[in-house]
């Protein structure tokens, strides 16, 4: 499923941080950029000094504003998706 036009962001943890890095060298492999979410030696570093628990809330959330924001550059509107509905149905 990843493809040169899908972005991978990896919220990564201290505990799995060489697991986390290789998975996401293995999305670039496939073509896929890649974005690291994490404490150091990240593309985005936060340096909170929050325990992992705890900054896991802020790693999300700065995921989020990137998918918001994406979404609004390609005009889409974020509280309205035309893929998703309410009801599954098999």
């Amino acid at each position: 499923m990843v493809t040169e036009s899908t972005l991978v962001v990896g919220l990564v943890s201290e505990r799995n941080v060489e697991r986390e890095h290789a998975v996401l060298a293995d999305m670039r492999a496939l073509g896929g950029t890649t974005l690291a979410i994490g404490e150091a030696g990240c593309d985005v570093n936060f340096s909170s000094g929050l325990r992992e628990p705890a900054r896991n809330a802020l790693h999300v959330v700065a995921g989020q504003l990137l998918a918001y924001h994406h979404a609004i550059s390609k005009g889409l509107n974020p509280d309205r998706p035309h893929n998703l509905h309410a009801v599954v149905k098999l």
